[in-house]
């Protein structure tokens, strides 16, 4: 099971994919890819999974978002992941073959 974690957008405290935001002293914070959709300016990467991730919720999201990290390349992996190219891994919101 996912960590529990807090939304830093809109405090919601559950084990819900999350993006990771760098934060200043080498710390970090979460939020929804939801929630960083509607921020303003949006989060280009979660804008991107929301509009593409189609009738998923729960269980199903929490899986396809572990797969497309388990479908990217070595190089992917290395990158933050606001560097990631989300094309590598996602086409149409499914896992690249």
């Amino acid at each position: 099971m996912s960590l529990m974690r807090v939304c830093v957008v809109c405090g919601q405290v559950d084990n819900h994919p999350r993006d990771v935001v760098s934060l200043p002293g080498d710390q970090v914070a979460y939020h929804h890819h939801d929630c960083g959709a509607r921020l303003e300016p949006a989060c280009p990467s979660c804008l991107w999974l929301v509009q593409h991730k189609g009738d998923l919720t729960g269980d199903d999201w929490r899986q396809h978002i572990g797969s497309l990290h388990a479908a990217m390349d070595d190089g992917q992996q290395e990158l933050h992941p606001k560097d990631r190219d989300a094309v590598v891994s996602h086409i149409d919101g499914k896992v690249a073959k």
